[in-house]
């Protein structure tokens, strides 16, 4: 999950959560203070109700107002009722048919020598309703806040975080096998940036020096070893060539030659590796897959003569691919000789060409090592000891450096290889 896509993630997550917290705690303080100010309301209602009354000379009239906003009754008997105390009531209206919630304060007063008692009432419908009101608006304004916060924060990670990609960008395209500089921005504005970008140049020049000395090596070091593999072989070519040599010794000369050509042939398929792997086969042109089969079917028929197995083959003389002709060569090469060196006498081979679709099938009896091994280096044959081992790993170096699949299956006694362009 990207960075970003995970911090809006976490802010959806508990901002909601410290919004409704917030919410709560807002509506207990606006209820406490809606409350106070009813409160204040209706003391001064009934102030008010009892200066009026104060006013007036004459007896006062019990039980007068108007509904639900005071009534005055006259106190006949001694009481310990507690008065200038706020409760909460409710008053039926026969117009609505309901009960309607209110406030009241009962005070005692004395009026022209008589004890009275009145009760004055306040609405809590009007608060009530302002609280929906003001809380509604609240609500509103957070669900605002939290998707203003999000959209807010993705446009300023997306500027703040633009150094990043850029040299995510950079070191991704970057190939060390150009022998290409990389350019890393050292002034983004942000210091953590700043010292990843100084860091990266900094391995990256690491990289490219250990890359340049190490080619340099294999380069250096496959030319040393072909010079004294040259001498030896030319040396033993001579040796045998003397009138004096008896059998026993020309046997050890033989061996010796022979051990010289397979260590010169797996000097040039290592060095061969290696320049795989450090792609130095750059050059790329338009190749037609089945021209390239043909060639070395021929090829093989002219080393092999009688020995070649009977070859059935399907192409399709339109599949074509961009890549280095060389590398394209080598990996047929090396599939269609597997085929033949590791069959069996009077064997056959299947060679299709489809839709850049290859595939090879030979004869042979089942491996004597195990499938996920058959593509690694130096991996071969117990029957074949004279192999390198080295034919499937750069077969398997070939496709890892275009990106081709390549599988392999056995089955009713037939070896299949498939890669797919």
């Amino acid at each position: 999950m990207k960075l970003q896509k995970k911090n809006t993630q976490f802010l959806l997550i508990y901002l909601p959560i410290i919004l409704i917290i917030c919410s709560f705690i807002f509506y207990i303080l606006l209820s406490l203070q809606i409350n106070h100010l009813h409160d204040k309301l209706l003391l001064l209602k009934q102030e008010n109700i009892l200066k009026l009354l104060d006013e007036h000379k004459r007896e006062i009239e019990l039980h007068s107002g108007a509904k639900g906003e005071y009534t005055v009754t006259e106190i006949n008997t001694p009481t310990s009722k507690k008065y200038n105390v706020i409760t909460d009531t409710s008053i039926f209206y026969a117009s609505q048919n309901k009960f309607l919630p209110f406030k009241m304060l009962t005070e005692r007063f004395r009026h022209l020598g008589k004890d009275y008692e009145i009760t004055t009432y306040s609405s809590s419908i009007e608060t009530t309703h302002l609280m929906v009101a003001v809380f509604s608006i609240h609500g509103l304004i957070y669900i605002i806040m939290l998707f203003s916060i999000v959209i807010i924060n993705r446009k300023v990670s997306e500027e703040l975080w633009q150094p990043f990609y850029e040299t995510i960008d950079k070191l991704n395209t970057y190939d060390i096998s150009m022998n290409s500089s990389l350019n890393l921005n050292h002034e983004t504005g942000v210091t953590e940036f700043d010292e990843l970008n100084r860091v990266a140049q900094q391995l990256v020049t690491k990289d490219q020096l250990a890359y340049q000395s190490q080619k340099q090596f294999v380069e250096n070091a496959s030319h040393e070893i072909q010079t004294p593999l040259a001498i030896i072989r030319s040396k033993a070519e001579l040796l045998m060539e003397q009138p004096d040599l008896n059998e026993k010794t020309a046997e050890l000369i033989n061996d010796i030659a022979e051990a010289t050509t397979r260590l010169s042939i797996l000097n040039k398929t290592l060095l061969l590796l290696a320049k795989i792997e450090n792609n130095q086969f750059l050059d790329q042109k338009k190749i037609y897959l089945s021209e390239v089969i043909e060639t070395s079917l021929t090829n093989f028929q002219q080393s092999f003569d009688d020995r070649l197995p009977q070859i059935k083959k399907d192409l399709d003389n339109s599949s074509y691919i961009t890549a280095n002709l060389s590398l394209i060569e080598i990996l047929l090469n090396n599939l269609i000789k597997n085929a033949i060196i590791h069959n069996e006498p009077f064997g056959n081979i299947n060679i299709a060409l489809k839709h850049n679709n290859f595939i090879i099938e030979n004869t042979g009896p089942a491996l004597t090592i195990s499938e996920e091994l058959l593509f690694e280096r130096f991996r071969k044959d117990s029957n074949k000891p004279n192999q390198t081992g080295l034919g499937l790993a750069i077969v398997k170096q070939i496709c890892t450096l275009y990106d081709y699949k390549l599988s392999y299956t056995y089955k009713d006694h037939i070896h299949r290889l498939q890669v797919n362009f």
